[in-house]
């Protein structure tokens, strides 16, 4: 209420217990008023400048870069477009074949990826798109890992009927980039801790589905990978504990609800266009996926994390198992389902009068 009415503007605050508590700086703002809802500022340090740079949203598709030797003095630097994104920018660099390499996102995962100069960032690659979902959003970056990983996690736009807690983050995923047909091309994968979680797997290998199959795991959350080679007409549903994946090799796709996305990306069909969509050309001979489900969402990793979405689907106790049914006979190269550990304790069933 003390700022309703106000213009947004940008200040600086800093803690000296752990985030327990803040000092904020007396001469704030930092960066005064620029346009519209300017907001969401992520700032860095950047090597190559020798300065801090604060990655701001401005309004529509459009984002302002700002830099600064001492976090107090900002000066802009240059402005940028994702077009189809708004709100909540992210900054990080990374590495491929010893080059260094920044991106720069929105809040619904559209992508550039350049490289900084002393007069601004060159892109280098994109806009593409990374996530094809609306129900992961807003995903940020943790700076200054001591092992140099570039980890973030998205928040999950989701209802859960719990008299606890609505809505979820998304499972940390660590970022890294590839180099395709002459593209930057990001991708993202659960860390490499989930194998901390794993107590068993179900798996198959080199068979050909011609009837359903299920594998009994219960009601339990999974870390599912799979292989399948593109057969003509061949296409495999997996229901995950009711929710349905549909997938389409052939024709390059994988549909669940609302949700539609590639199984495999080309790069030179996944330019952003003008609609904000991209367009996707034929797939190309195998499918590999990673899935993650737990009793809210189901979280999808294609083509080696370079597409991503996250599905809102909550468990039917009714189908404690997972199916694989079959159009066309499909062929399993591989199936790994492993079952992931609770890391929470039991939720206490509320009473009569709690509820009240």
């Amino acid at each position: 209420l003390l700022s309703a009415g106000k213009r947004r503007t940008q200040g600086l605050a800093w803690s000296t217990d752990g985030g327990a508590s803040f000092h904020k700086y007396s001469g704030n703002p930092v960066v005064e008023w620029l346009e519209a809802g300017n907001r969401d500022p992520k700032v860095v340090w950047v090597e190559e400048l020798e300065r801090y740079v604060m990655a701001l949203y401005l309004a529509g598709d459009r984002y302002r870069l700002l830099t600064s030797g001492d976090l107090l003095n900002w000066v802009s630097l240059q402005e940028l477009s994702l077009p189809g994104d708004n709100e909540c920018p992210d900054i990080y660099p990374l590495t491929l074949d010893g080059k260094r390499h920044w991106v720069l996102s929105g809040a619904r995962d559209i992508y550039l990826v350049g490289r900084f100069e002393a007069d601004g960032f060159h892109v280098e690659s994109g806009p593409r798109r990374l996530c094809h979902s609306e129900v992961s959003y807003a995903a940020q970056s943790f700076s200054g890992l001591p092992d140099g990983r570039i980890v973030r996690i998205a928040w999950n736009r989701l209802h859960i009927p719990s008299p606890r807690f609505s809505q979820q983050m998304g499972f940390p995923v660590e970022m890294h980039l590839e180099r395709q047909d002459g593209e930057y091309l990001l991708a993202a994968q659960p860390i490499r801790e989930i194998e901390t979680l794993w107590e068993g797997c179900e798996s198959l290998s080199q068979i050909s589905l011609s009837q359903p199959l299920s594998l009994n795991t219960g009601l339990q959350a999974l870390d599912l990978s799979l292989k399948m080679p593109v057969r003509p007409g061949a296409r495999l549903t997996l229901r995950l504990f009711g929710c349905e994946l549909k997938l389409n090799p052939e024709q390059n796709e994988l549909t669940c609800g609302t949700v539609r996305m590639p199984l495999q990306l080309r790069p030179e069909a996944q330019q952003i266009g003008q609609s904000g969509q991209p367009q996707h050309k034929q797939a190309q001979n195998e499918l590999e996926l990673r899935i993650l489900v737990d009793c809210a969402t189901v979280e999808l990793f294609a083509d080696g994390g370079k597409l991503c979405a996250t599905v809102s689907a909550l468990w039917d106790p009714n189908l404690p198992r997972v199916e694989l049914i079959p159009q066309g006979e499909p062929y399993i190269e591989s199936l790994s389902c492993r079952i992931l550990r609770d890391t929470l304790p039991p939720v206490p069933t509320p009473s009569a009068g709690e509820l009240r």
